[in-house]
């Protein structure tokens, strides 16, 4: 083992660089200290923060989930299990994959990633030559149970991975005792000018990593139902729990027939919905959009001014829609609050891979804005009473998908009546009957089962989202083609 001494990070970044250079080492793993580079997994292992029956049990959970949703269902097939054990990695659950980069300044950012002085001892780059290791793997381990080797996988739309220019060493045992890594050592001063927090965890998501946050919120929301189910069972609850199955998606007594799912609610005409093409994440590259808007006396709405401004750039830049976009507001040439651009970039990546047209993004993007802004200084319990006299008679509205995530919104009462397929009227016992929003809502809370989708996709676009945005909800739904409940909270 060899220890080379660096003045600091950047210093320790520049040795690295050089190193790289000749061809010494060409992957790197940063520490904050000179800790053993184990992985997770062992680690919690090892101390007794996790058994094997748990940790199957766990990943078992994971595998199930993401076989119900088509885009990612790949990832649970067992020749995938390099690119399932890279996602979860990157998403903070344990496993036998050690990171590496091939950019020392990525190990030199994790090298220092603390606001805080980490205590004695030195910050280290640890410095790997993956041909030497690959050939002592196959001489030392050779007739063993001892797996080792390197690992680099191409993870669509695993922007994480691609800003830290990933790689992986796999081991299910303590390699690093047998063949002991030359390192770099520098005393901690904070981490290094360049790359930022933003460059290593893009403030953008990609629909994989949209679909993980779902995984993780479906988790927290089930170990929470747990928690509380085995409080009412000891009684330190003042409220009991009860199983209720699921009924029918319609009252069935008020239609003259059973309703079935609409011909524009196929799957072969919601393909264009589902089979989401990957998206490459432009690393190093930073777009973004400033848009200047007045509230001058005898100014257009925001909305108005949002509308011709994010028309403008997707007329010049027709490939708008394939780049993550930092849409940054200034409000009489003061930028507004950064909870508008980060509202702006949910909705930006939310939509612009889906089929929406670009008169829907824009839309969604407008009405978005001008709740954000307007509801800046609404505190929580207002929020609901702010949107309630936004819309027009409006109509709040709970909606999930078949991977038991849900959100609230809010839309028209009149823009959701006038999203009703003819046909589903038409099977109403009284078909000539004064319909509220609410009413139709009670009967039928499918909405494959009663809404054009082309209109039900506007509604969405123009009125749920901007909703979902404005009440700060815990995780949004953008797809509308996946909902399998739409209806009264």
């Amino acid at each position: 083992m060899k220890t080379i001494q660096a003045r600091d990070v950047e210093h320790a970044i520049e040795i690295a660089n050089a190193m790289r250079e000749t061809g010494e080492y060409d992957w790197f793993r940063g520490q904050l200290r000179d800790w053993k580079p184990a992985s997770s997994l062992e680690r919690r292992l090892v101390t007794g923060e996790l058994n094997h029956a748990t940790y199957k049990k766990r990943i078992n959970a994971i595998l199930n989930w993401m076989c119900k949703i088509p885009e990612i269902a790949y990832l649970a097939q067992p020749e995938n299990v390099d690119q399932l054990f890279a996602v979860l990695q990157h998403y903070g659950i344990p496993t036998a994959y050690i990171d590496f980069t091939t950019e020392p300044g990525v190990a030199g950012f994790f090298a220092s990633d603390t606001d805080t002085p980490p205590g004695e001892g030195n910050s280290v780059i640890y410095c790997l030559n993956t041909k030497e290791l690959n050939q002592f793997q196959s001489s030392y381990n050779r007739g063993t149970e001892r797996e080792m080797q390197t690992v680099s996988v191409d993870v669509a739309n695993l922007w994480r991975l691609k800003a830290q220019r990933g790689h992986f060493v796999f081991a299910n045992h303590n390699w690093y005792t047998f063949f002991d890594m030359d390192r770099i050592v520098f005393p901690w001063s904070g981490p290094p000018a360049y790359p930022r927090r933003e460059d290593i965890y893009p403030k953008h998501k990609s629909p994989l990593e949209h679909r993980l946050d779902e995984l993780f919120l479906i988790e927290r929301t089930r170990e929470s139902n747990a928690f509380l189910r085995k409080m009412a069972e000891e009684g330190t609850l003042p409220f009991i729990i009860y199983n209720v199955d699921s009924r029918t998606p319609y009252m069935p007594e008020c239609f003259t027939e059973n309703l079935q799912r609409l011909d524009d609610w196929s799957e072969d005409s919601l393909a264009p919905w589902r089979n989401i093409e990957p998206q490459e994440f432009p690393v190093g590259f930073s777009f973004s959009r400033r848009l200047a808007l007045r509230r001058s006396p005898g100014s257009p709405s925001l909305r108005s001014q949002m509308e011709t401004a994010i028309s403008a750039v997707l007329r010049q830049d027709r490939d708008a829609r394939s780049k993550p976009i930092d849409w940054q507001v200034t409000l009489d040439d003061e930028l507004a609050n950064e909870e508008s651009d980060a509202a702006l970039r949910s909705v930006w990546n939310g939509m612009r891979h889906l089929p929406y047209t670009n008169k829907q993004v824009v839309s969604a993007m407008a009405v978005t804005t001008e709740l954000v802004i307007d509801m800046l200084d609404v505190r929580y319990p207002s929020r609901d009473r702010h949107l309630e006299n936004w819309f027009a008679d409006a109509v709040k509205v709970d909606f999930g998908n078949g991977a038991n995530i849900g959100s609230l919104g809010y839309c028209s009462g009149v823009s959701l009546m006038s999203a009703l397929a003819a046909s589903w009227r038409q099977k109403l016992v009284d078909p000539n009957e004064e319909l509220t929003a609410n009413d139709s809502l009670k009967l039928t809370h499918a909405p494959y089962l009663m809404f054009e989708f082309s209109k039900f996709v506007d509604l969405f676009a123009e009125q749920v989202i901007p909703s979902q945005i404005a009440l700060k909800r815990d995780h949004f739904v953008f797809n509308p083609s996946e909902l399998t409940a739409f209806g009264i909270p």
